[in-house]
């Protein structure tokens, strides 16, 4: 069954719209985690995907977050993705720039960088698993 990312980016110079574009990005699987994390803890996401599948990405948090792929902050990550808080990450298959993974994933570690919070955390990857 297809899903489909959109992802809309509008510029604004003051009032005057000087963009708005809509990149629509359509795979056959997903991988996603939508959960809540307690403040400073590292939670081990069992999210695995091949980077060469990975069409889109979107990951948000009301906390400042941070990502590590397939080791935890006591090992050797290898990557690391900062998400600001309130803010998001994301990325289409359709951009200049980088995916922000860099090799296949084969366990997520989200913390919750806040103090005393809990973080709404949302990590959408989008796959063409087709062979």
């Amino acid at each position: 069954m297809p899903v489909t990312h959109k992802k809309r980016v509008q510029y604004f110079n003051g009032s005057e719209q000087l963009t708005d574009t809509l990149d629509t990005v359509s795979g056959d699987g997903e991988a996603v985690f939508d959960d809540s994390i307690a403040a400073t803890v590292e939670k081990e996401v069992d999210l695995a995907f091949p980077f060469a599948k990975v069409k889109s990405v979107v990951m948000s948090s009301t906390k400042a977050a941070t990502v590590r792929t397939n080791a935890n902050h006591l090992g050797s990550p290898d990557d690391t993705i900062v998400i600001p808080a309130g803010g998001q990450v994301t990325w289409t298959e359709n951009e200049a720039a980088d995916c922000p993974f860099t090799v296949d994933v084969t366990k997520l570690y989200i913390t919750n960088d806040h103090a005393t919070l809990a973080a709404a955390v949302k990590v959408y990857v989008l796959l063409d698993v087709t062979p």
